[in-house]
C-alpha cells in the first residue's frame, strides 16, 4: 500500500509539473517612443529559475531577446524584474523605439521532456507622431468595367484601443468591414477598412469620407474622396486644392506684371518712364 501510494504521488507530481502554465499581461500595451515598458510573465511552476523572452515581428521567425532570472544582468535596453512569491518573470525594456512593436512571448522548459512552453503572448505597439489616414480608390480607367467600386481606408499610427473606422457615403453612415489591425514592417500599427459602392452610384457623383475616432469624440481624423469631377473642392487631397489656388495666384500675378510692363513701355515712348525727367 505504501508503495502504491508513493507511485500515485509520483505520478501526480509529474502531471502537475507537465501542466506548467505561463500567463502574460497585459495582452496589449500602447506606449509612445522613449517609454519604459514592463511585460509580465507568471508561471505556476514553483521551482522555475529563469524564463526566456522572444519577439516576433511582421511574419518573421521568433527572436530570442533576453533570459530573465534573479541574477541576470541588464543587456542594453533589456532588464528583468523577478518576484518569487507571485512567480512573475517580467521583461523590462527602456527607451523603446517604434521598431520594437510586435508580439512578445515568454517561454520556459518542461521538466518532463525539456520542450519549450510558451505564454499566451503580449502585443506591444510603439507610436510616434500623429496618426495618418489615406482613402484609396481604383484607377479611373478600371472603374467602368466594375459592378461595384471598392474603397479602402488605411489608418496608420493609431492605438489598437481606438474606436472603429466609420464611413459616410453621401450622408449614409456605415462601419464597413474593418480588419483586426496589423503591425507593419517599420513597427507602425495599421488598420484597414473596406466598403464598396455601386458603379452607378459612383458615376452619379458620390462623396465618401472615412473617419477614425481616437479615444474621444473630439479627436478625429478623416479623409474624403469624390467622383464629382465638376467640383474640385470635393477632392480628397488638400495639397491639390492649395496647389490649384497657388497656380491661380501666380497666373493673376503674371497678368498684373504683363499689364504694368506694357503700360510702362507705352509711357516710355513719351519719356514719362525715364528717370530724372
Amino acid at each position: 500500500m505504501i508503495f502504491l501510494g508513493i507511485c500515485a504521488l509520483s505520478h501526480l507530481i509529474r502531471v502537475v509539473v507537465s501542466q506548467t502554465v505561463l500567463s502574460q499581461s497585459p495582452p496589449i500595451q500602447t506606449v509612445p517612443v522613449g517609454s519604459r515598458v514592463k511585460l509580465n510573465c507568471y508561471t505556476t511552476r514553483l521551482v522555475a529559475s529563469y524564463v526566456f523572452w522572444y519577439r516576433q515581428q511582421h511574419r518573421r521567425d521568433m527572436q530570442l531577446l533576453y533570459k530573465v532570472s534573479k541574477q541576470q544582468p541588464a543587456d542594453g535596453r533589456f532588464s528583468s524584474e523577478v518576484d518569487g512569491k507571485s512567480g512573475n518573470y517580467a521583461l523590462v525594456i527602456s527607451n523603446v523605439e517604434r521598431n520594437y512593436s510586435g508580439m512578445y512571448y515568454c517561454a520556459s522548459r518542461s521538466h518532463q521532456n525539456m520542450a519549450r512552453i510558451f505564454g499566451n503572448g503580449s502585443t506591444l505597439v510603439v507610436t510616434e507622431g500623429p496618426p495618418a489616414v489615406f482613402l484609396l480608390t481604383p484607377p479611373s480607367a478600371e472603374i467602368s468595367s466594375m459592378e461595384r467600386v471598392p474603397l479602402m481606408c488605411l489608418v496608420r499610427g493609431l492605438s489598437p484601443h481606438s474606436l472603429p473606422i466609420r464611413w459616410n457615403v453621401s450622408g449614409q453612415v456605415t462601419e464597413g468591414q474593418t480588419d483586426s489591425g496589423t503591425i507593419d514592417e517599420d513597427g507602425t500599427y495599421s488598420i484597414r477598412s473596406h466598403i464598396s459602392v455601386l458603379v452607378e452610384t459612383w458615376s452619379s457623383g458620390v462623396f465618401c469620407t472615412c473617419t477614425a475616432q481616437i479615444n474621444s469624440a473630439e479627436n478625429l481624423i478623416s479623409e474624403s474622396v469624390s467622383s464629382q469631377r465638376e467640383s474640385p473642392l470635393h477632392t480628397s487631397c488638400g495639397l491639390l486644392i492649395y496647389g490649384r489656388l497657388s497656380a491661380v495666384a501666380l497666373l493673376l500675378l503674371g497678368m498684373v506684371v504683363f499689364t504694368v510692363g506694357r503700360s510702362c513701355r507705352k509711357r516710355q515712348s513719351d519719356t514719362l518712364c525715364l528717370p530724372g525727367i
